[in-house]
């Protein structure tokens, strides 16, 4: 079996990094003697003919395909042109959006045949071998599939436990090049699963709420294999790396005590740091933290489920600015709650943090998430499914207390001044 994996391109320029996805199913359909090459988009100019030619070449005979809210429009437009080039490929996509909206994916999409929920890697390796044998689809936990006129979604599959037993990424099959030249970060992950229900985020659903965590020693040596590569920086995908402080300590001394010289950045809560762990990470080359703090002000973050306090908040910054690291505090306006008032109040909050770096996003309510769900009761009006506007920098939904133009013009005009380089500073995530 031959399988083409492709990253759909985003409507617009975005922070670019080596992700997971793709290298990641590629790992594990090759260790099975499946053969695979990446068609990667996020850095590769995409056009029809450059993916009609990839197709007349490899000849695959399933196409799968990742995607976020923002790029699956793209990822439905690639899954078309593939059908129309070759009508007998089997089309497969993936990712939070389709996974928690697995049936109207494939009602709205004639040409995706197959959706695969929450993680892939087991689940993949069972639909290819099964295709490979023309078996039975409803056999395969995880996925949801045309029947005739029917949709089937088969029971869902176990979260791997043992995150040891998965090989390293393909990274090779990637343009890596292309991403070298851009400065890009390569990302790796120490753990998956997130303990905290945010109501904006799908993180919990899509992974688990339970952490389960890869060996140190296998998280360094990976480290060090990206390093041969040619990546000076790194950056760690796991929902937060600094949930566990030993497992988090237990990196780091692996780190140290090979002596790899490598930056590296990770997700953080403010919550979940100290002093004496920012010191350990600076000494095994953690450069910069990003906090996702939301809003400044208390009955928001409650709303959101975030479990923090201003003042936590405050007091992770300090440590970070006194320990000489480099940090992003998000924010998300418009969540629910969010009053003109509120707005203003995180606003000035945000500019009382100080020197570092803070930005704002716009809450965008996807698939999957408490917002979107309970969006009525929690007093949102959604405005829009153009999924190519979800891109957290416009809204696309309001709340009774401030309109989507509010949201919008404060949201732009710090950007403004941003970008003229004026008192506020902002870092890309």
């Amino acid at each position: 079996m031959r399988v083409l994996l492709i990253n759909p391109p985003y409507p617009e320029a975005e922070g670019l990094h080596v992700a997971l996805s793709i290298p990641s199913i590629a790992a594990v359909l090759e260790r099975e003697g499946v053969e695979v090459q990446v068609l990667d988009f996020l850095v590769t100019k995409y056009s029809p003919q450059n993916l009609e030619r990839k197709l007349r070449k490899f000849k695959p005979d399933i196409v799968g395909i990742t995607s976020v809210t923002l790029n699956y429009p793209a990822a439905r437009r690639i899954a078309q042109t593939c059908k129309e080039i070759s009508p007998n490929l089997i089309i497969v996509v993936g990712g939070p959006h389709v996974t928690f909206s697995a049936e109207e994916t494939l009602l709205e999409s004639p040409s995706i045949d197959i959706v695969v929920i929450r993680e892939g890697d087991e689940t993949v390796v069972e639909l290819v071998e099964t295709i490979a044998k023309d078996g039975d689809l409803s056999q395969v936990k995880g996925i949801a599939f045309r029947k005739d006129s029917e949709i089937v979604v088969t029971p869902e599959r176990p979260l791997i436990q043992n995150l040891d037993e998965l090989p390293f990424p393909t990274r090779h099959l990637l343009p890596i090049s292309r991403y070298q030249a851009l400065q890009s970060a390569c990302g790796l992950s120490t753990s998956r699963g997130c303990p905290f229900s945010c109501s904006f985020c799908v993180g919990h659903r899509m992974v688990g709420k339970k952490v389960r965590y890869r060996t140190p020693k296998l998280v360094v040596d990976e480290m060090e294999s990206l390093t041969k590569l040619g990546f000076g920086l790194l950056s760690f995908e796991d929902d937060f790396f600094t949930v566990n402080h030993k497992h988090c300590t237990d990196i780091c001394d692996e780190i140290i005590a090979r002596k790899l010289d490598v930056m590296w950045g990770a997700y953080a809560r403010v919550d979940s740091v100290d002093k004496p762990l920012l010191e350990k990470m600076k000494q095994a080359g953690c450069f910069g933290l990003c906090f996702g703090v939301e809003s400044g002000n208390q009955k928001i973050l409650d709303l959101a489920h975030k479990k923090i306090t201003p003042a936590k908040i405050r007091e992770a910054i300090t440590l970070c600015q006194d320990s000489g690291y480099d940090f992003i505090a998000s924010f998300i306006a418009g969540l629910p709650g969010e009053t003109e008032d509120t707005l203003r109040q995180s606003v000035e909050f945000a500019k009382s943090l100080g020197d570092g770096s803070w930005g704002f996003h716009i809450l965008s309510p996807f698939f999957g998430t408490e917002v979107r769900q309970r969006a009525v009761e929690l007093g949102l009006r959604i405005l829009t499914d153009d999924w190519e506007r979800y891109d957290c920098n416009q809204a696309v939904c309001q709340t009774e207390g401030i309109k989507a133009e509010t949201l919008n013009k404060v949201v732009n005009e710090l950007t403004q001044k941003w970008d003229k380089g004026g008192d506020i500073k902002q870092g890309s995530q």
